[in-house]
């Protein structure tokens, strides 16, 4: 069908002129209103107008309205948030490749929503693919208790799911399950035997920067599981962190940035693309901390705060005399 974009009337700018012999009214100004869909017999006004190869890319600017629709499925269910994601949210969630693997890290600073983050991508799996599986990890569990658990949970009672009825979460065993039949496992990964044997759609690093190379490894070797729900459309297999930057350009950097491939992905989050933070939050931050830990923990850029010949920060006042008392247990 023909297509028409309509304008603000009053909004409307603009002059007559005469081009090639022929009179066309000329905008220069002009508030767009709306795409307006038209009859088979009907022709547009302005059919050869630059607007229409523009459709494209009016839909994607649509799409990324400040304002974000998650609609949530859930065991037959509709559920509906709003949520404004920030933009480097918003490309960490979103997959720009056809691969078959997308491995994402989200790297930032202090308060930059990190956590937040990746706890609702592993919800939004756990929603549009019904009956997948994922891992969320962390070096210790206890990190996971204390922060990834509790993100999740947060997010489940904003998104009006219900404890019993949308969901569960089994204590002793750390798994979350979804009505729909997705489950969630929750673990540690300083062992990587103990979740070598697990088949995964998705899973998901909290302090990312904290695991060895293996481990990473060892998750890739995870995501294996081949059940497919009649309505998984494209698919993918996920493996996504979120972290502060490594002290040190470890495995991360040689992964993402040296040897890069076209499926692995670095988001650099600095804190102050967070806008929903307090005023003085930022601000504190410069006064108190020396330009490498700025550049490392607010600006969420790799830097090497272990260079030199002890470590950053060493001074003469480091340096004292001390008596060796053998007697001492």
């Amino acid at each position: 069908k023909g297509q028409s974009m309509e304008l603000y009337s009053p909004s409307i700018k603009g002059d007559w002129k005469i081009i090639n012999g022929k009179k066309y009214y000329v905008f220069s100004e002009g508030s767009f209103l709306g795409l307006q869909a038209l009859g088979d017999s009907v022709e547009p006004c302005f059919e050869g107008a630059a607007f229409f190869s523009l459709y494209e890319e009016l839909k994607k600017m649509l799409s990324q309205v400040e304002q974000f629709n998650l609609n949530l499925h859930n065991g037959g269910k509709t559920k509906m948030v709003n949520y404004k994601l920030l933009d480097k949210q918003r490309e960490f969630i979103e997959i720009p490749h056809s691969n078959s693997l997308d491995v994402a890290i989200y790297q930032g600073g202090y308060g930059s929503g990190k956590t937040w983050c990746g706890s609702l991508l592993g919800i939004l799996l756990a929603m549009k693919y019904p009956g997948c599986r994922g891992l969320v990890g962390a070096k210790e569990y206890e990190l996971v208790r204390k922060t990834t658990l509790v993100s999740y949970l947060e997010h489940l009672e904003k998104m009006g799911f219900k404890y019993g009825v949308d969901y569960s979460y089994n204590k002793v065993d750390k798994i979350i399950k979804f009505s729909n039949g997705s489950e969630i496992l929750f673990s540690a990964l300083d062992d990587p035997e103990k979740f070598k044997s697990l088949n995964l759609h998705w899973a998901e690093i909290e302090e990312a920067s904290q695991i060895s190379d293996g481990s990473f490894k060892q998750l890739l070797g995870r995501l294996r599981n081949t059940y497919r729900g009649k309505n998984w459309q494209n698919f993918q297999y996920r493996l996504f962190g979120h972290t502060n930057p490594q002290p040190n350009k470890d495995w991360i950097w040689k992964r993402f940035v040296e040897n890069k491939q076209e499926n692995y992905r670095l988001i650099l989050a600095p804190t102050t693309n967070n806008i929903y933070l307090p005023e003085h939050f930022v601000q504190s931050m410069k006064d108190s901390f020396d330009e490498e830990y700025y550049k490392i923990n607010v600006l969420g850029e790799f830097g090497d705060y272990t260079s030199g010949l002890v470590v950053k920060g060493f001074t003469d006042e480091n340096v004292g005399t001390f008596h060796y008392r053998d007697k001492l247990p």
